[in-house]
């Protein structure tokens, strides 16, 4: 099958629009929290240059040295509804707000302050961490973008691979639940999940699909070859089709080149 050429696009060179959001969201939180704003980070495709912008998400963290007071907490809740409305990326604003003292926690998954999904701002509950926080907080201070505040490695610490490797476990069953809706990433994430387990070191859906074309038998070349050429342009309806039907195989081959323990 032959190779389709890639742009890497990165926050640097991420649409107009996307960059304007950023940005907003940077300035309407420095004009409302001052110096308790530590810092607003970005991760996932912006981060590793590989922003697909029909289909990534704008994914964030912003850390605060303290909670917000309830006049705060009401401004920025206005603050992403109004960038929540934009047509074309409001509802793929994901994010999470904490303290310093929650990320730098060693419990995992950590408790968070709110979570921001569109234009929902939204408190989170106490035990209601997120069991992929520790692969985002790994990806973040590796690779973090930092949009204003200190540098990402000052707060994001490394997670150790004990508790990373339980995190790419409970990543399976939730990866087998997106086989018919989103194939492109199924494929992606278990060849990113594979490469985590036998290299040690996390990766974007792109690189791990590399990884996977050098690492996999041949068999498994053609789907992983179509669901990086789908992660960056669209995919045909035989191609979804194609990958579904073979998703189950392909799972239960990742499985077994994962270690039980």
């Amino acid at each position: 099958m032959p190779e389709v050429e890639q742009k890497n696009i990165g926050f640097e060179n991420a649409p107009a629009k996307v960059r304007e959001i950023v940005f907003a969201l940077s300035d309407g939180l420095q004009n409302t929290l001052s110096d308790k704003l530590l810092g607003l980070y970005l991760y996932g495709s912006l981060a590793y240059g590989c922003f697909n912008s029909e289909t990534s998400d704008i994914d964030f963290v912003v850390v605060l040295s303290e909670p917000l007071t309830s006049e705060e907490e009401q401004k920025i809740a206005q603050l992403h509804k109004r960038l929540g409305y934009d047509p074309e990326y409001g509802k793929r604003i994901e994010g999470t707000y904490m303290t310093e003292e929650q990320v730098k926690t060693d419990e995992y998954p950590p408790d968070f302050l709110f979570y921001v999904e569109g234009k929902e701002f939204v408190q989170a509950q106490a035990g209601q961490g997120e069991y992929d926080f520790p692969m985002h907080c790994q990806h973040l201070h590796e690779s973090g973008l930092k949009i204003i505040g200190y540098e990402p490695q000052k707060l994001f610490l490394p997670v150790p691979w004990e508790i990373l490797k339980r995190s790419l476990r409970q990543e399976m069953p939730f990866i087998k639940e997106q086989f018919e809706k989103r194939p492109i990433y199924a494929v992606l994430n278990l060849c990113r999940v594979v490469r985590a387990y036998e290299t040690h070191k996390l990766s974007s859906k792109k690189q791990g699909g590399e990884w996977g074309l050098q690492n996999f038998p041949a068999e498994f070349h053609e789907m992983i070859q179509i669901a990086l050429e789908g992660y960056t342009h669209k995919k045909t309806a035989r191609q979804k089709q194609f990958l579904t039907e073979n998703l189950s195989r392909f799972y239960e081959y990742c499985i077994e080149r994962i270690p039980n323990s």
